[in-house]
Order: C-alpha cells, then structure tokens, then sequence
C-alpha cells in the first residue's frame, strides 16, 4: 500500500476557492431551473401569444443549463457536491 504524495493533499485555500465555485454555480444553476419552470409553465398555460418565441427561449435556457453541466468547472467540482450532499464519491 503506497502513501499519497503531498503534492496530491488539496490545500486549504484551494478547497475554499472551490467551494466558492460549487456556490456560484449552484446559484447559477438554480437560476435556470427557475427560469426554465417559469417557461415551461407559461407555455402548457397556453398565455403564450408567440408559443414558437417562448419555446426558443426554453431551447436556449436548456442549452444554457446544459454547457453548465458540461463545464470543466461543474465536472471538477462534483465529488465536492457529493461530499456536501452526503453521497458516496
């Protein structure tokens, strides 16, 4: 059985900077969630005078919440969410 290497220890300050990375993306992420409800709520209520405009709009708030998930960022940051939520890593 090896022993890790220091080099391989996380230090503090960057724990703390991804933490602050997990919290503005799970805001931003938050955000869209909101966002896409609201649209898709407004568009199955029929309120829509321009049902093709409001679907675009969805489309690209689901491309939006997509390229987020999809980041370099929110892939690093995931076994720190996990450990947050209580799940397995």
């Amino acid at each position: 059985m090896s022993k890790t290497p220091l080099a391989d220890i996380p230090h503090p300050e960057t724990i703390e900077s991804l933490k602050e990375v997990i919290t503005k993306l799970q805001a931003e992420l938050q955000q869209r969630y909101t966002e896409l409800a609201i649209m898709q709520k407004h568009v199955l209520e029929g309120g829509s005078e321009d049902a093709a405009s409001e679907a675009a709009k969805l489309r690209v708030v689901e491309a939006q919440l997509e390229a987020i998930k999809k980041s370099t960022s929110w892939r690093i940051t995931a076994p720190l969410r996990r450990v947050r939520k209580g799940l397995p890593v």
